[in-house]
C-alpha cells in the first residue's frame, strides 16, 4: 500500500514540475509579448511623429514655392 501511495507521489512531483516549467516558459512568453508591444507603441510614436514632420515640410515647401512665384512676378513686372 505504501507502494501505491510512494509512486503517488513520485508522479504527483513530477506533475509539479511540468507545471512550474510550463509556467517558465508561460512567463518567458508574456515578457516577450509585452516586449513586442513596447516596440510596436515606439514604432506606431516614430510614424505619427514624422507623418507631422513631413506635413509640416510640405506646408514650408508650399510657402516657398509660393514667395518665388510673387518674386519672380515681381521681377518680370520691373523688367517691362
Amino acid at each position: 500500500m505504501y507502494a501505491a501511495s510512494d509512486h503517488l507521489a513520485q508522479e504527483r512531483a513530477k506533475i509539479d514540475q511540468k507545471i512550474s516549467l510550463l509556467q517558465e516558459e508561460r512567463d518567458l512568453i508574456d515578457k516577450h509579448l509585452s516586449e513586442q508591444k513596447h516596440k510596436q507603441d515606439d514604432l506606431q510614436q516614430t510614424e505619427l511623429s514624422l507623418t507631422e514632420r513631413s506635413q509640416l515640410v510640405r506646408s514650408t515647401l508650399l510657402n516657398i514655392q509660393a514667395e518665388m512665384e510673387k518674386l519672380k512676378l515681381l521681377v518680370e513686372g520691373c523688367s517691362h
